[in-house]
Protein backbone atom coordinates (compact mmCIF):
# COMPACT_ATOMS: atom_id res chain seq x y z
CA UNK A 1 0.00 0.00 0.00
CA UNK A 2 1.47 3.29 -0.83
CA UNK A 3 -0.44 6.25 0.32
CA UNK A 4 0.04 9.69 -1.21
CA UNK A 5 1.55 12.38 1.06
CA UNK A 6 -0.62 14.88 2.60
CA UNK A 7 1.12 17.83 0.99
CA UNK A 8 0.80 16.33 -2.41
CA UNK A 9 -1.82 16.96 -5.05
CA UNK A 10 -2.92 13.39 -4.59
CA UNK A 11 -3.63 13.85 -1.10
CA UNK A 12 -6.41 11.38 0.04
CA UNK A 13 -5.24 8.26 -2.55
CA UNK A 14 -3.50 5.00 -1.73
CA UNK A 15 -2.49 2.45 -4.34
CA UNK A 16 -1.90 -1.06 -3.53
CA UNK A 17 -2.13 -4.74 -4.48
CA UNK A 18 -0.14 -7.68 -4.25
CA UNK A 19 0.02 -10.95 -6.02
CA UNK A 20 0.10 -14.77 -5.03
CA UNK A 21 1.94 -17.47 -6.88
CA UNK A 22 -0.01 -20.86 -7.61
CA UNK A 23 2.53 -23.51 -8.46
CA UNK A 24 1.69 -27.21 -10.67
CA UNK A 25 0.07 -29.33 -8.45
CA UNK A 26 0.55 -33.21 -8.51
CA UNK A 27 -3.08 -35.28 -8.69
CA UNK A 28 -3.00 -39.28 -8.47
CA UNK A 29 -6.11 -40.49 -10.48
CA UNK A 30 -4.63 -44.26 -10.27
CA UNK A 31 -7.04 -47.31 -10.21
CA UNK A 32 -10.41 -45.11 -11.67
CA UNK A 33 -11.41 -45.36 -15.44
CA UNK A 34 -13.35 -43.59 -17.78
CA UNK A 35 -16.70 -45.43 -18.91
CA UNK A 36 -15.99 -47.74 -21.59
CA UNK A 37 -13.02 -49.09 -19.51
CA UNK A 38 -10.89 -46.02 -20.50
CA UNK A 39 -7.77 -45.71 -17.82
CA UNK A 40 -6.68 -42.49 -16.47
CA UNK A 41 -3.58 -41.10 -16.26
CA UNK A 42 -2.05 -42.54 -13.01
CA UNK A 43 -0.14 -38.68 -12.46
CA UNK A 44 -1.43 -35.53 -13.76
CA UNK A 45 -0.24 -31.80 -12.97
CA UNK A 46 -2.23 -28.35 -13.09
CA UNK A 47 -0.32 -26.12 -14.81
CA UNK A 48 0.89 -22.82 -12.60
CA UNK A 49 -0.55 -19.56 -12.23
CA UNK A 50 -0.32 -15.57 -11.06
CA UNK A 51 -3.10 -14.10 -9.11
CA UNK A 52 -2.45 -10.40 -9.19
CA UNK A 53 -4.94 -7.69 -7.39
CA UNK A 54 -5.04 -4.46 -7.01
CA UNK A 55 -6.86 -1.65 -5.39
CA UNK A 56 -6.84 2.01 -5.24
CA UNK A 57 -8.77 4.13 -2.50
CA UNK A 58 -9.53 7.70 -1.67
CA UNK A 59 -10.52 9.32 1.39
CA UNK A 60 -12.84 12.46 -0.03
CA UNK A 61 -12.73 13.66 3.73
CA UNK A 62 -13.18 12.52 7.32
CA UNK A 63 -16.54 10.66 6.25
CA UNK A 64 -16.27 9.71 3.21
CA UNK A 65 -14.37 7.10 1.39
CA UNK A 66 -14.54 5.40 -1.99
CA UNK A 67 -11.89 2.39 -3.02
CA UNK A 68 -12.11 0.35 -6.51
CA UNK A 69 -11.12 -3.33 -6.26
CA UNK A 70 -9.59 -5.03 -9.16
CA UNK A 71 -9.39 -9.25 -8.87
CA UNK A 72 -7.28 -10.97 -11.48
CA UNK A 73 -5.69 -8.14 -13.60
CA UNK A 74 -4.11 -10.16 -15.58
CA UNK A 75 -7.09 -11.88 -16.37
CA UNK A 76 -4.93 -15.24 -16.29
CA UNK A 77 -6.95 -18.62 -16.56
CA UNK A 78 -5.64 -21.27 -14.42
CA UNK A 79 -6.28 -24.21 -12.38
CA UNK A 80 -6.73 -23.40 -8.40
CA UNK A 81 -7.66 -27.30 -7.01
CA UNK A 82 -9.41 -29.76 -8.37
CA UNK A 83 -11.10 -33.18 -7.46
CA UNK A 84 -9.81 -34.99 -10.04
CA UNK A 85 -9.45 -35.24 -14.22
CA UNK A 86 -13.07 -33.65 -15.17
CA UNK A 87 -13.37 -31.42 -11.99
CA UNK A 88 -11.00 -28.58 -11.56
CA UNK A 89 -11.75 -25.23 -9.77
CA UNK A 90 -10.34 -22.40 -12.54
CA UNK A 91 -9.78 -18.97 -11.40
CA UNK A 92 -11.88 -16.46 -11.32
CA UNK A 93 -12.28 -13.89 -13.94
CA UNK A 94 -11.23 -10.22 -13.91
CA UNK A 95 -13.40 -8.59 -11.51
CA UNK A 96 -13.79 -5.48 -10.61
CA UNK A 97 -15.94 -4.02 -7.61
CA UNK A 98 -16.62 -0.07 -6.36
CA UNK A 99 -17.55 0.51 -2.40
CA UNK A 100 -18.36 3.64 -0.78
CA UNK A 101 -17.70 4.06 2.97
CA UNK A 102 -19.90 6.61 5.19
CA UNK A 103 -18.86 6.71 8.87
CA UNK A 104 -20.84 9.60 11.03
Amino acid sequence: RYDFARQSALKGLALGGGASRIGGRWFSMAGLVLPGNAPLPALFKLHSGTMVNAFATYRVNSQFNVRLNCSNVLAEEFPIGAQGVGLVDPSGPRTFSLAVEYRH
